[in-house]
């Protein structure tokens, strides 16, 4: 490495330098996920398109994606309270996926549909079989994600609504009430 770092210091070459700058950047960065929540948060903000903005989400893009997130989606016909989605998303509530939101709190628990997903949970309507299945309904679909690290999580919640055969609108919907 240091026989690089003179080869390139040397040459003066500029895009090489620039390089290896970038990836001691982007090394450094995924050194502080385990160590600062600031990182954690900022690493969680990405997987939901929710960066404080465009140039902190674009800097995080050459940097892999990780798999040492718990992310998970709920799929709702209907819009879920806020205490529903607090319950679904406790560290007290069972981790496997398929167990979704908690019987006590929603009548009709064969409506919401859920899945665990290894990054970006956002997939399951950007590129994910989800979005194929909200192709073929008439009716909006409330999305619920959320994603952990360590003790900082980061939850969002969307409403998409079918436009036409091939287009749905995605809202990003603020904090529900009771």
């Amino acid at each position: 490495m240091k026989t690089l770092i003179k080869s390139i210091w040397f040459s003066r070459d500029l895009a090489s330098a620039t390089l290896l700058t970038l990836i001691i950047l982007a090394a450094f960065w995924i050194f502080l996920l385990p160590l600062n929540q600031t990182v954690q948060k900022t690493f969680l903000a990405r997987f939901h398109l929710a960066s404080s903005s465009f140039p902190i989400w674009a800097m995080q893009q050459p940097i892999p994606s990780m798999y040492n997130f718990e992310n998970r989606v709920w799929i709702s016909p209907v819009p879920i309270t806020q205490s529903e989605l607090n319950q679904a998303f406790s560290k007290g509530n069972n981790s496997n996926p398929r167990i979704g939101l908690p019987a006590t709190h929603l009548t009709n628990l064969k409506t919401i549909e859920t899945e665990q997903i290894n990054h970006f949970p956002t997939r399951a309507f950007t590129f994910g079989k989800t979005r194929w299945i909200l192709k073929q309904q008439s009716e909006p679909r409330y999305y619920y994600l959320s994603s952990r690290y360590r003790d900082v999580e980061h939850n969002s919640a969307f409403r998409l609504s079918p436009i036409s055969e091939r287009q749905f609108g995605v809202t990003r919907l603020e904090p529900l009430s009771d």
